[in-house]
């Protein structure tokens, strides 16, 4: 047999696991079909987004002035709803106990969730991607999804693997950080970054009701880990770890911490870390002045798309302080 060989493009299944399809040849043709298998160690991600990027619905259509899809900044028709609310208005569909988490891919029959890494539907709805706000977080989450799972490639001229060029300058130049008054650079070994490759990490997000206390987000954050671990735990058994990796936005970093807390979601012992990225740790001043004052104009670059944008961003956050006080200033998370 010659030792040339091929790689054969690789799908995923509903569940995430690679796949491959190849098709018979003639004898003549000698060339291998290689398949590169992911790691069968299995360590979940999950993604907590922040405050307004998850979307909601009403429970109760009827007691929300009929408006099913109450926060889904993704849909135009649901933007352009939201726009038209006056202050009451608002008040009444955007009562935190008649909201529940939306995940759906699609509303009212219109896509919502364009996938560019190949994830079938099924696939999306289980990993929970349908339940953030998509032109915010998407990118994000296929960027962790593709970039944690691509940190060794295999080179079938040379037949060995080889760091990827994504995480090969954390070993040579390392990460330049800076910590009170000195600078610090930090890298990882070869050795380390090998390590991390041994596992495979599949990415789940997990929306939460952003207008409920975030103890009881914490809550329902640690009854989704359970749920996630429960799933590779009884397709893979042992080879599926017992616990996860968070990574949080925003006001997610504090739903994040009440999971953790032994007195509220208890959830400390199945999470491997959490990594934060901007948490309001001391408070968000910010949302008092959106309260007095309303939301900013922003993002503007001066063409009539752009500005239309914005100003429509504008109206659906609330212009003035009384189209946002209504939103923040009866749940649980405007207080706290």
């Amino acid at each position: 047999m010659s030792d040339k060989s091929r790689t054969t493009p690789r799908n995923r299944d509903d569940d995430g696991v690679p796949t491959w399809d190849s098709h018979t040849s003639p004898t003549t043709i000698t060339t291998r079909a290689e398949c590169l298998m992911h790691p069968d160690r299995i360590i979940p991600v999950v993604f907590v987004p922040g405050i307004m990027g998850s979307n909601l619905r009403a429970r109760d259509a009827s007691k929300a002035k009929g408006v099913r899809n109450v926060w889904r900044p993704d849909s135009t028709d649901a933007v352009v709803s939201v726009i038209g609310m006056g202050p009451s208005t608002r008040r009444v569909v955007f009562n935190p106990a008649n909201m529940e988490v939306d995940t759906d891919i699609a509303v009212g029959g219109k896509r919502l969730i364009q996938s560019g890494i190949g994830f079938s539907d099924p696939l999306l709805q289980s990993r929970g991607w349908g339940s953030i706000f998509w032109k915010s977080y998407g990118p994000l989450l296929e960027y962790l999804e593709e970039s944690l799972n691509d940190v060794m490639k295999w080179s079938s001229y040379e037949c060995r693997s080889t760091l990827s060029e994504n995480w090969s300058a954390y070993a040579q130049d390392g990460a330049k950080i800076r910590t009170g008054d000195k600078d610090h650079t930090l890298k990882l070994t070869q050795e380390e970054l090998k390590n991390v490759a041994n596992y495979w990490y599949p990415v789940h997000a997990v929306g939460y009701n952003w207008l409920q206390s975030n103890e009881q987000s914490g809550k329902d954050l640690a009854q989704q880990i359970d749920l996630i671990l429960g799933h590779y735990r009884e397709k893979w058994g042992s080879r599926a770890v017992k616990k996860v990796i968070v990574v949080t936005h925003s006001m997610g970093g504090l739903v994040a911490r009440a999971a953790v807390h032994p007195d509220m979601g208890g959830a400390g012992d199945k999470v491997l870390g959490i990594l934060h990225g901007a948490m309001p740790a001391l408070g968000a001043p910010a949302a008092y002045k959106r309260m007095r004052a309303g939301n900013e104009v922003a993002g503007i670059t001066w063409n009539p798309l752009s500005v239309l944008t914005a100003i429509g961003t504008w109206a659906f956050l609330g212009m003035h302080g009384q189209d946002v006080t209504p939103i923040l200033g009866q749940p649980p998370i405007g207080q706290q």
